[in-house]
């Protein structure tokens, strides 16, 4: 029986983020080797601003022959990773100089979509594939040497064990694989969009402005009160129907899981909201709970002798939190009450028999049984409510003023009122940050809480 060590074994071993580098790279030093820029139409002066290209393959080949020194197993197994995500990064910094210096010197602004020829996209979808490739491959850990029978193939690398589970997963594969395109391809297109200056009111003036839609948004007078006002309401809003919800969610959930006659019609009674459409629930709960002359609310303060309140005047946020929380307590409800029927009544019954009270029960032995279903309520409550916008645009429109205006409506109002694209996909990108802060921030959160309560 022959055996091999990894460690001795100079071979070129694949990995997911050697290979990104090298084909990263590659097409960086490909596309400098093509014509870059379309200078008919335009002023000849613009020709000069294609020097540079010289450097920027060196760059790419740089990468290139990182990436195939990464993959060669030896000592220094994460130095070439670094190099190559260094001149990466010096290319792709490069690539976008090389647009900003050409609309600078053109006499007007160009849609470089049509200037740019195919060669420059080819370097920079390139070096964006390198930069991310390259960080990917710093962090993959060094393959281990590794004692295997002779004949026999133990996959190392990231790429190894890809390919295995390929293997074993390839009815799975193409669903998986078609589900990330459809998902994770808007949002890309969407990040694409964020980089330009785009108006449909003016489409001539299209043009790559990089950062400058998302500095817009955080510095200028014209944008950022808007948009800060808008993410704080969307904080708010957030933070205050997620937990809402979720407490609302563990008291119904308690209740309906105890035995009493008539829980089945209670259960469902309770569950209803859910499933009534968002835009039919928001109306009804403007026209006919929260009115300030024919609604039921008024109705009940007015005849204990309280005064009449104009809830969407008065409280705006406080009804639009009414509203969505009245919608998501349920779903809450279905999680943990799918949790708690999941919790053995030996259990239970062996707290009870250890003289433990109600409440005690329901603090050390309910609620840590329940502490991944409340991780899962969150994590879906954040998403969904983070993107709220039928309740806010049936009922208030933003207003008072802009005391309800969150994100989702805010991106609404600049696509579809002002008709800036490149600004409202800015949003949209700043949306999903703030949406994966968020819910990680409030499931670390309660995490923290349960290990105090053990």
């Amino acid at each position: 029986m022959q055996q091999v060590s990894a460690a001795s074994d100079q071979r070129l071993i694949p990995s997911v983020g050697g290979v990104g580098m090298a084909v990263g790279g590659l097409l960086v030093a490909i596309g400098t080797l093509f014509p870059w820029f379309d200078v008919l139409g335009t002023d000849p002066n613009v020709a000069p601003v294609a020097t540079g290209k010289t450097e920027i393959l060196i760059a790419g080949v740089v990468t290139f022959c990182a990436a195939l020194l990464y993959m060669w197993q030896r000592p220094r197994h994460h130095l070439m990773s670094v190099v190559g995500l260094g001149s990466a990064i010096v290319a792709l910094i490069l690539i976008i100089e090389l647009a900003f210096n050409l609309q600078a010197a053109a006499p007007k602004p160009l849609d470089m979509t049509a200037v740019l020829q195919w060669g420059y996209w080819l370097s920079l979808l390139g070096a964006l594939a390198a930069v991310f490739s390259g960080y990917s491959a710093f962090r993959e850990k060094a393959p281990r040497p590794t004692v295997v029978r002779q004949g026999e193939v133990t996959p190392t690398s990231t790429a190894g064990k890809a390919w295995r589970w390929l293997q074993k997963n390839y009815l799975i594969a193409p669903a998986l694989i078609y589900a990330i395109v459809l998902t994770q391809g808007p949002f890309v297109l969407t990040i694409w969009y964020s980089l330009q200056k785009w108006s449909l009111l003016r489409p001539e003036n299209n043009r790559f402005t990089g950062l400058q839609n998302y500095v817009d948004l955080l510095t200028s007078q014209a944008w950022s009160p808007d948009f800060f006002n808008a993410l704080q309401n969307t904080v708010i809003l957030t933070g205050s129907v997620v937990i809402l919800s979720l407490v609302l969610g563990l008291f119904f959930a308690d209740l309906v899981n105890r035995r009493f006659p008539g829980r089945g019609i209670v259960r469902t009674m309770l569950i209803t909201p859910f499933l009534v459409m968002p835009v039919v629930g928001a109306l009804a709960w403007k026209n006919m709970m929260l009115n300030p002359v024919f609604g039921i609310v008024d109705w009940v303060i007015t005849s204990l002798g309280g005064p009449r309140i104009d809830w969407f005047a008065d409280y705006p946020m406080e009804s639009i939190i009414i509203i969505v929380v009245w919608r998501w307590a349920p779903f809450m409800m279905i999680i943990m009450l799918a949790g708690m029927q999941a919790l053995s009544d030996e259990v239970r019954e062996a707290g009870r028999v250890d003289g433990a009270t109600g409440w005690q029960e329901f603090r050390f032995i309910v609620l840590p049984h329940l502490r991944p279903f409340m991780q899962l309520c969150i994590l879906f409550g954040t998403i969904y409510v983070l993107a709220e916008f039928d309740s806010i645009a049936m009922t208030t429109q933003g207003g008072p003023g802009k005391l309800t205006m969150n994100m989702p409506y805010l991106i609404y109002r600049t696509l579809f009122y002002s008709y800036d694209v490149g600004h409202a996909a800015a949003m949209g990108v700043i949306l999903v940050a703030v949406t994966i802060v968020f819910a990680t921030y409030l499931i670390r959160l309660l995490g923290r809480l349960m290990e105090t309560n053990r």
